[in-house]
């Protein structure tokens, strides 16, 4: 919808209906419609005003636009603690286990039996 000529959206809008539409510009993650498409097909669509443009977000929800109020060494303890939950979430990791599959996986790709 961004990057598409008239005659490619033409065709598309002989199998794709105004409902999935809109349906598509509901769930584009941000950043993938520019400004000024999205205005376009949410007129096109029947929405005037267009509802607001989502924005990218990074960490706490903040734009990565919005200055941040935090200081360097409050961003690197809160980078730190999410990074902690994050790692929590993860299933624990066997390590032996991983590195017998690794050897494994290397013997059956380069062993001495894959002589070139």
């Amino acid at each position: 919808m961004t990057y598409a000529h008239h005659k490619d959206m033409r065709v598309v809008r002989q199998f794709v209906s105004d409902d999935e539409i809109r349906q598509a510009l509901d769930t584009a993650p941000p950043g993938i419609i520019d400004p000024r498409s999205w205005a376009y097909w949410n007129l096109k669509m029947g929405r005037f005003p267009p509802p607001p443009l989502r924005k990218r977000t990074f960490g706490g929800g903040r734009s990565i636009h919005s200055p941040s109020t935090m200081s360097f060494e409050e961003r690197r303890r809160a980078a730190v603690e999410a990074w902690r939950k994050l790692r929590e979430q993860e299933p624990p990791i066997a390590m032996e286990e991983m590195r017998h599959r690794a050897v494994e996986d290397w013997l059956a790709k380069y062993g001495p039996s894959k002589k070139q």
